[in-house]
């Protein structure tokens, strides 16, 4: 009996690990393109582009430094991180301090972690008092269906990518990448 169960586990754990550690590296491989294309558009458009963090690091913790800081001639754009692991989960802001939990779309809670992840501010050092600073969360690889709750505990959902969670704009990597091309245009 234990071996017909072994014989039946083994497989479904390969095949669960496999499908994990793909979709890291597909993640991975996202992020080393978003920021090729990023530096790219950067270097183009003659922003400066710094990268206060390791390329590895939003994967695992949220940090009181930004991911990415893009200067413009006119703004700073701090960017934050979220990977997104599934399109059909909700990201829920479910207070104004911005701790962010899992929820399925048939409103099960899920949270990976037994805990919500704090999204911590950004460290003071980051903002220039002669420069205005945009917040800016990145979903990679894609925007997800997102819910959060205002100051007077009214769910909103963000349906378009012009939306702002608070202070934060959202966006996906994908349209980061269009607005960031079209500053200089418009």
């Amino acid at each position: 009996m234990i071996a017909i169960i072994l014989i039946v586990l083994i497989p479904v754990l390969a095949i669960v690990i496999s499908a994990s550690v793909f979709s890291f590296v597909r993640a991975f491989i996202d992020r080393i393109l978003f920021y090729k294309q990023i530096k790219q558009i950067c270097n183009e458009q003659n922003y400066k582009i710094i990268f206060p963090r390791k390329i590895l690091a939003s994967f695992f913790r949220y940090s009181n430094k930004p991911d990415i800081i893009i200067e413009t001639t006119n703004k700073n754009y701090l960017l934050r991180f979220i990977t997104c692991k599934n399109k059909a989960l909700f990201y829920n802001f479910p207070t104004p301090e911005w701790y962010v939990s899992f929820e399925k779309i048939i409103a099960a809670p899920i949270n990976p972690t037994g805990k919500f992840k704090h999204l911590p501010a950004f460290s003071e050092i980051y903002y220039n008092a002669n420069v205005e600073a945009d917040l800016v969360m990145v979903f990679t690889p894609y925007l997800p269906k997102i819910s959060y709750l205002t100051e007077k505990n009214a769910k909103r959902e963000i349906f378009e990518k012009t939306d702002t969670i608070g202070e934060w704009l959202v966006f996906s990597a994908k349209d980061l990448l269009n607005e960031l091309y079209m500053i200089k245009k418009g």
